[in-house]
């Protein structure tokens, strides 16, 4: 199978850095906690633009190093999936300065792909990740979940997250089979390798 694979909010704790840095660089008087990513697009909560959201999160990637993994051997669980005789596909919305940092970030923490999308943000409007040429996407955008309606031949896994755990919740009487919850990448892998 071609199994797709996000990395913000999936494989790397973006939301995490992005609170530490505007917390560091702006100091607040009311500093900024994790848990205030309620929803995904909590930035406008808090009273900031889509512009100095995404500078928010190219600044996080400019210090690739300290970018925290969600998961404890995520470079083990994805070579699982590589050794079962699965393609990895990582696909993700970003913008092109931070490119080779996340280059960078999967390298150093072993999490190797047979093919790696990274397109525009100004792309994401145009197309899903489902769009691509996989079976299978773990991820954490709650749009998925009604995204997968127009897909219901591929599987997806959606990581609960803060930001995405009622989406599932606003379509009660239009259940979609083919969207798994998930708590972490491993249980999406274990559920695959059965």
């Amino acid at each position: 199978m071609h199994i797709g694979i996000d990395i913000d909010g999936t494989l790397a704790d973006l939301s995490a850095a992005v609170v530490e840095k505007y917390n560091t660089i702006a100091q607040p008087t009311r500093p900024l906690h994790i848990d205030s990513w309620t929803s995904w697009d909590f930035y406008k909560e808090v009273g900031w633009t889509e512009e100095q959201m995404v500078y928010l999160m190219d600044l996080s990637w400019a210090d690739w190093r300290a970018m925290p993994l969600l998961e404890e051997g995520l470079g083990t669980t994805i070579t699982r999936l590589r050794d079962a005789g699965h393609r990895i596909h990582i696909i993700s919305n970003r913008t092109r300065r931070t490119h080779l940092a996340v280059l960078q970030w999967l390298e150093s923490h072993n999490l190797y792909y047979d093919v790696l999308t990274l397109q525009s943000p100004a792309d994401r409007n145009k197309s899903s990740k489902l769009d691509f040429p996989i079976d299978v996407l773990i991820d954490d955008h709650p749009k998925l979940y009604v995204e997968s309606e127009y897909f219901p031949q591929k599987r997806v896994y959606l990581l609960t997250r803060l930001w995405n755990k009622d989406s599932v919740t606003h379509h009660p009487n239009h259940p979609h089979p083919n969207v798994l919850r998930v708590a972490t990448v491993k249980e999406a892998v274990d559920d695959l390798l059965l």
